[in-house]
């Protein structure tokens, strides 16, 4: 899986908007396994897409094994056996190091899980992008029936492809502490991220109760975080009428 070196068309994200709104509704039960999808026609109507692109899109998610085409009947959600013997659900986490914060989310997912009656698989990335794709593949072949991923999308040429390629992964994926920053409130992604700007924006306030009055930021300019930390930390800055110093 790589990412391409030129930015997506309004075309082509309005194709993957579509994929993964269908792969959602079969994978969550919208369509369960059976049900009749609508024609091509239908669904051209009701998204005002192209019903080159609706066909498009059907023949990946049959590529995929998640809809079947009958001739002269139509789409159908296909039928996806249980891949767990013990009838228990196993949920693939992928995480890019296991130190640092990600103990604790880890063991919040296992926790979590637990609950549930599913368990968790863990695979590590080491912020490898090969070894990325290398942990993908063997979390799929363990037979897991979702994903939760902490994918390397601040080095990819692509994020937006690269979120593609998770999207189109035969299972559910959730993406952890990553999302397409540059979507806004428009991002289609499933996510679940920290809220890095209110976080430095109340460490900010809470120094400010305390007395202090002039503040310095350290941060990495490698990480993903750094900009909503820096976004946070400057309005803090403004609203609370406190100096802000000149970078080094």
């Amino acid at each position: 899986m790589t990412g391409r070196e030129t930015p997506a068309s309004g075309r082509e994200l309005k194709f993957r908007a579509l994929m993964a709104e269908l792969r959602r509704g079969i994978l969550d039960g919208t369509w369960p396994p059976g049900s009749k999808l609508p024609t091509e026609r239908a669904l051209a109507t009701e998204t005002g897409l192209s019903v080159t692109t609706v066909r498009r899109a059907y023949e990946d998610l049959v590529a995929l094994g998640l809809v079947e085409r009958r001739q002269g009947a139509g789409t159908f959600a296909a039928h996806r056996p249980e891949r767990d013997g013990a009838g228990r659900r196993i949920v693939g986490v992928l995480v890019p190091d296991t130190t640092f914060y990600y103990p604790r989310v880890l063991q919040g997912i296992e926790k979590e899980l637990a609950g549930a009656g599913a368990r968790l698989v863990l695979a590590c990335s080491h912020y490898d992008p090969d070894e990325e794709d290398a942990a993908v593949e063997r979390l799929l072949s363990a037979g897991v029936h979702g994903l939760l991923l902490v994918p390397g999308l601040h080095t990819a040429t692509d994020p937006g492809r690269r979120v593609e390629e998770l999207l189109a992964l035969p299972v559910p994926a959730v993406l952890v502490e990553r999302r397409l920053a540059a979507h806004g409130p428009g991002d289609p992604t499933e996510h679940v991220c920290t809220d890095h700007e209110g976080g430095a924006y109340d460490a900010v306030r809470h120094l400010h109760a305390l007395g202090h009055r002039r503040l310095g930021l350290v941060a990495r300019t490698d990480a993903p975080t750094t900009a909503p930390i820096e976004s946070g930390f400057a309005r803090a800055l403004h609203d609370l009428g406190l100096p802000q110093a000149p970078p080094p």
